[in-house]
C-alpha cells in the first residue's frame, strides 16, 4: 500500500517536473524572439526611409508591404521564420504606429527644405519670413500681401537674366540627380494647381455653352487655330452673347452670369473662385482679346474688380472705368491665381 502511494507520489513530481520542463523551454522561446525597443526604433527608420523613397503619401497598404519587404530583407534570420498571422501581429503591435510617425516627420522636414530654399532664393525682403506654426490670422495676411502674391504669379517664370525659373532653382538646391521623381513632385506640388485652373476655365466656360446653346453660341475650343478663334470672336453671335453676360435672362430675374455661377459654384466655393468663373467667361467672350485662355496681366485686375463685387454683394457688373487691352503676343498664358487663400 505505501509502495502504490510512494510510486503515485513519484508519478505526480514527474508530471510537474514536465510540465516545468515545458514552461522553462517555451520562455527559452520567447526571450530568444523577444525584439527590443531600440531594435524596433532602428527597423522603422529603415522601413520609413524606403517608404519616403517610394511614396509621399503612401497608402496603408503600401506601409505594410514595404514594411514587411524591409524587415524579411535586412533582417532574414529573424523574419523569414514569422508566419502571416504572426508578421501581422508584429507589424499592428510594434511598427505601425511608429511608422506613421516617422514618415510624417519625413515628409515636413522635407517640406521645411522646400519652403527654406524660396527663402533663401528670393530674400526676405521679398518674402517675408513665415512659420507653419504662426497664428492662423497672421499666415492668412501673409498670403494676401502683395509680396506672396507677386512672388507665386513669379514661381514658374524665368529669374531676370536667367534662362532658369525660380521653381528650378528650388530643385537645384533640394534635389539632385538620385532624388526620387515623386520628391521632386512634391517640391513643386504647385505645379499641380495650373492643371486644376485649367481644369476649372474648361468647366466654366462649357456652363456657357450648356445656357445658351450651339445655336446661339456656336461651339470653340481652346487648341483651334488662331483665326479660326478671331472669326468665331468677331462674330455676331459670340458679340450679342458678350454683351448679355451680366444682363437678365428673358423673364427671369437671374442673369447669365449668375446662372453660370449656380451651375458651376455652390455655397462653399471661395469667393476668389467664383471671381475666376467671372473672369473665365468675360474674357472668353471678349472680341478685344484674341485669345481664349488670357494672360495674367488681363486676369489679375478683373479678378480683383469681381471679387469686390461679390464681398460687398452688389450686382455683378462691368467697371465703366476698366478698359480691357489686347494682349501682348509674347506674354505667357496663364489662367491666374484661382487656388490662392480665401
Amino acid at each position: 500500500m505505501q509502495n502504490a502511494e510512494l510510486i503515485k507520489t513519484c508519478n505526480t513530481l514527474n508530471n510537474k517536473i514536465n510540465n516545468l520542463k515545458k514552461i522553462i523551454v517555451e520562455f527559452i522561446e520567447n526571450k530568444k524572439d523577444e525584439i527590443s525597443s531600440e531594435f524596433v526604433t532602428k527597423l522603422v527608420k529603415e522601413i520609413a526611409d524606403e517608404t519616403f523613397n517610394k511614396a509621399i503619401y503612401p497608402t496603408q497598404d503600401d506601409f505594410k508591404k514595404i514594411s514587411e519587404s524591409v524587415a524579411k530583407k535586412n533582417y532574414r534570420e529573424i523574419f523569414n521564420t514569422y508566419s502571416l498571422k504572426k508578421w501581422n501581429t508584429f507589424y499592428v503591435g510594434r511598427i505601425m504606429a511608429n511608422l506613421l510617425k516617422k514618415h510624417r516627420q519625413l515628409r515636413g522636414t522635407a517640406a521645411s527644405t522646400y519652403r527654406k530654399a524660396l527663402f533663401s532664393i528670393f530674400g526676405e525682403k521679398e518674402l517675408p519670413y513665415i512659420q507653419s506654426t504662426d497664428d492662423h490670422n497672421v499666415i492668412a495676411t501673409w498670403k494676401a500681401s502683395p509680396q506672396v502674391r507677386k512672388i507665386y504669379g513669379n514661381l514658374f517664370e524665368r529669374i531676370p537674366n536667367s534662362e532658369t525659373t525660380y521653381i528650378d532653382r528650388v530643385l537645384e538646391k533640394t534635389c539632385n540627380a538620385d532624388t526620387p521623381i515623386h520628391q521632386k513632385a512634391f517640391a513643386i506640388l504647385l505645379k499641380k494647381h495650373r492643371q486644376l485652373r485649367g481644369t476649372a476655365a474648361s468647366t466654366y466656360r462649357k456652363a456657357l455653352f450648356s445656357i445658351f446653346g450651339e445655336k446661339e453660341l456656336p461651339y470653340i475650343q481652346s487648341t483651334d487655330d488662331h483665326n479660326v478663334i478671331a472669326t468665331w470672336k468677331a462674330s455676331p453671335q459670340v458679340h450679342k452673347i458678350y454683351g448679355n453676360l451680366f444682363e437678365r435672362i428673358p423673364n427671369s430675374e437671374t442673369t447669365y452670369i449668375d446662372r453660370v455661377l449656380e451651375k458651376t459654384c455652390n455655397a462653399d466655393t471661395p469667393i476668389h473662385q467664383k471671381a475666376f468663373a467671372i473672369v473665365t467667361c468675360e474674357n472668353f467672350l471678349n472680341p478685344k482679346l484674341p485669345n481664349i485662355i488670357s494672360k495674367e496681366k488681363i486676369i489679375k485686375p478683373l479678378l480683383l474688380i469681381f471679387e469686390e463685387q461679390i464681398k460687398k454683394g452688389e450686382s455683378l457688373h462691368r467697371e465703366v472705368n476698366h478698359s480691357t487691352e489686347s494682349e501682348d503676343e509674347d506674354d505667357e498664358d496663364e489662367e491666374a491665381f484661382i487656388n490662392k487663400e480665401k
